[in-house]
């Protein structure tokens, strides 16, 4: 007995409808566990390389800072700290000089006293002293000249600090506007075809 062309059409169909219903939901799953190439391609073999090229060197700036006071400043663009180094380099050299000065005098003036009984006193800029005087002022100007040469010195050390420092900060962009950016990702997992879902959070300054 031969079938009609009705039921052969019907058969067919029904057929397509089967093989439909099995195929679309195998494509379905497996488009949402696959990911693509071009979404998750990861290129391990060349690795990128970050170029410091240009970047502020805060090695430069101390070494600049070192060698001589204020070449860290112009270094880092900070020309208005100048007048304040070599200001305070000027005084306090000048407070250096003249301790020193004034300890030299009242020291050889106490030695001649100290050296010879025969002198009480010594006469200096119009006015006697005894030895004891000269004893307390050449100590004086010795204890001012230390504590001058020791104050250069912290200068001298601040001077590469703070310009260390503004070459660590000068990249630093500080602004007002704080943005803050939330968008859904989705991260693959490298040891299986599947991933996870989560939030990302970004706070810009501009």
């Amino acid at each position: 007995m031969h079938n009609s062309p009705l039921s052969n059409h019907r058969f067919l169909l029904s057929a397509l409808l089967m093989l439909s219903l099995w195929i679309l939901p195998q494509q379905a799953q497996a488009q949402i566990e696959t990911p693509t190439d071009t979404t998750y391609e990861y290129d391990t073999t060349k690795p990128k390389r970050i170029s410091f090229k240009g970047r502020h060197s805060p090695r430069k700036a101390a070494i600049l800072s070192a060698a001589l006071p204020g070449l860290g400043q112009i270094y880092n663009r900070k020309y208005w700290k100048l007048p304040i180094v070599y200001g305070g380099f000027a005084g306090l050299g000048y407070g250096v000089g003249f301790n020193h000065k004034n300890f030299r005098t009242y020291s050889d003036a106490f030695r001649i006293v100290a050296n010879d009984t025969a002198i009480a006193s010594y006469p200096l800029d119009g006015r006697t002293y005894s030895e004891s005087q000269l004893r307390e002022l050449k100590n004086y100007y010795k204890r001012n000249r230390d504590m001058f040469i020791i104050f250069t010195g912290v200068l001298y050390i601040l001077n590469i600090v703070d310009a260390t420092v503004d070459a660590h900060l000068f990249d630093f962009d500080v602004s007002d506007d704080l943005s803050m950016h939330i968008e859904p990702v989705w991260q693959p997992d490298m040891g299986s075809m599947n991933g996870f879902t989560g939030v990302r959070i970004q706070l810009k300054l501009r």
